[in-house]
C-alpha cells in the first residue's frame, strides 16, 4: 500500500464521518422543525377553543378526551407531550390539556411507573414530567412518589419534588415537606419557601422543629411562624426561649419574629437581646422594639446610637425616627378623637399586620461562630 493510498483512505474516512453528522444535524433539525409546527397548531387550536363561546375549561378528571378536541396532538411523541404538560410558561391551558392526554393516552399506570422508577440509565426528566402530570391530576399515592422523590440522588428530581409538594398545598404534603426540612433532604431555604405559600395552618407541624438539634431546622421554623397566614395561636414562649440559642443566626431570626409578631409580652427578651454580642443580632433587636412603640424603650433605643457598630447606630437612629412618628400619629389621633387610646398591645398587632411577611435575610450566616464584643456598659466602663 502505497502512501497516496493511505491519504485517500483516512481522506474517505473523514469525508464520511462529516457525512454522517451532517446528515444527523440536518435530519434533527428538520425534525425539530416539523415537531415545532405540531406543537404550534395545537397551541392555535386551543386558544380559539378557549376564546370561542362554547369552550369549557380543561380539567383532568373531564370525560372529553384530548383526542376528541385536538386530534394533531395525537401526533406528537411522547417526550414532547411530557415536556410541554410540565411547561406552562407559554400557555397554561397548553400544559393542561398535554397533561389530560398523557393520562388518557397511555394510563395513570405508564405514568406511575415513570414517576416511581429511579436507576442508571433512567431519563430523570421523563420521571420530573411524570411527577408533574400527576401531581395536576392529584392523583392516588401521590404523595408516596414525590416523598421517594425526595431521596432520590439526583438534585433535579429532588428540587421539582419539592415544587409539586407545595403545589398540592394540602395537610400530607405540608407534612412532608416538614419532614424534609427536619432531615435537611434539600437546601433548607428551597424547603422554606414552599412551605412559605401554604395557606392552611402549619404551626402544629412547625413547633416541634423549634426543639431540634439542626440550626437550620429551628431558623427556618421560627421563620415560618411568622408568615402573614400562621394562625393566631404562635408558640411565643417557645420561640423567646431560642433567644439564649448558640447561634446568632437563630437569636437574630427569634427577635425579628417577635417583632413582626408584635408579641409585647416577650418584649423583655428582645431587650435583652439589644445587647447581643453580634452586631446583626442587635440591629434586629432595635429594630423590633421599634416596632412596639413603647415609649419606655425610647431610651435603650437611644443608648444604642453610641454602640461602635455602624450598622447598630443606623438602626437606632431609624428606630427613633419610626417611634416618634408613631407617637405624632396616636397624639393627633387622640386629640381629634374623644374615644380612649387602644391599649399598647393592639396597637402592636395592628403594626405587624402591615409588616412584610417572612424575613429571609443572614441565613447564610448559620453555623459560623459568633464574634464576641463588648456590650456598651461594659465598653463604657
Amino acid at each position: 500500500m502505497n502512501f497516496f493510498s493511505i491519504q485517500f483512505g483516512l481522506f474517505l474516512f473523514i469525508f464520511l464521518v462529516w457525512l454522517g453528522l451532517s446528515v444527523f444535524v440536518v435530519a434533527s433539525r428538520m425534525r425539530h422543525d416539523r415537531r415545532k409546527r405540531w406543537l404550534g397548531k395545537v397551541v392555535s387550536q386551543l386558544r380559539e377553543l378557549d376564546h370561542s363561546p362554547a369552550a369549557q375549561p380543561l380539567l383532568l378528571t373531564a370525560d372529553v378526551r384530548t383526542e376528541s378536541r385536538n386530534p394533531v396532538i395525537t401526533q406528537l411523541p411522547k417526550p414532547l407531550v411530557y415536556r410541554t404538560a410540565t411547561d406552562v410558561a407559554p400557555y397554561t391551558p397548553v400544559a393542561t390539556a398535554f397533561a389530560e392526554h398523557a393520562l388518557t393516552h397511555w394510563g395513570s399506570a405508564s405514568l406511575m411507573a415513570a414517576a416511581s422508577w429511579a436507576g442508571p440509565g433512567v431519563n430523570r426528566w421523563e420521571r420530573i414530567s411524570a411527577l408533574c402530570i400527576l401531581t395536576r391530576a392529584k392523583a392516588d399515592h401521590i404523595h408516596e412518589l414525590l416523598f421517594d422523590a425526595l431521596q432520590d440522588q439526583d438534585p433535579d428530581v429532588v428540587s421539582n419534588a419539592i415544587v409539586f409538594l407545595g403545589q398540592l398545598q394540602d395537610e400530607r404534603a405540608a407534612e412532608i415537606l416538614v419532614t424534609a426540612l427536619r432531615l435537611q433532604l434539600f437546601l433548607p431555604s428551597f424547603i422554606a419557601r414552599q412551605l412559605e405559600k401554604f395557606t392552611i395552618p402549619l404551626n402544629d407541624l412547625l413547633e416541634p422543629l423549634l426543639e431540634v438539634n439542626t440550626t437550620q431546622a429551628r431558623y427556618w421554623a421560627v421563620a415560618l411562624l411568622a408568615r402573614k397566614d400562621s394562625e393566631e395561636n404562635v408558640p411565643l414562649r417557645k420561640i423567646a426561649r431560642l433567644a439564649d440559642d448558640p447561634d446568632p443566626a437563630v437569636r437574630k431570626v427569634v427577635v425579628q419574629t417577635l417583632g413582626l409578631l408584635g408579641a409585647t409580652e416577650e418584649a423583655l427578651v428582645v431587650l435583652k437581646l439589644l445587647y447581643d454580642d453580634v452586631p446583626f443580632v442587635r440591629v434586629h433587636a432595635v429594630k423590633a422594639l421599634a416596632r412596639f412603640h413603647w415609649p419606655d424603650f425610647r431610651e435603650s433605643v437611644a443608648a444604642m446610637l453610641d454602640d461602635p457598630e455602624w450598622r447598630v447606630r443606623v438602626a437606632a437612629r431609624e428606630a427613633l425616627a419610626e417611634m416618634d412618628q408613631a407617637g405624632d400619629t396616636r397624639s393627633g389621633a387622640q386629640a381629634g378623637d374623644s374615644s380612649p387610646m387602644p391599649a399598647a398591645d393592639e396597637t402592636a398587632d395592628a403594626d405587624a399586620a402591615a409588616l412584610p411577611t417572612l424575613p429571609f435575610a443572614d441565613f447564610n450566616n448559620l453555623g459560623k461562630k459568633a464574634p464576641v464584643h463588648a456590650r456598651p456598659e461594659e465598653r463604657r466602663s
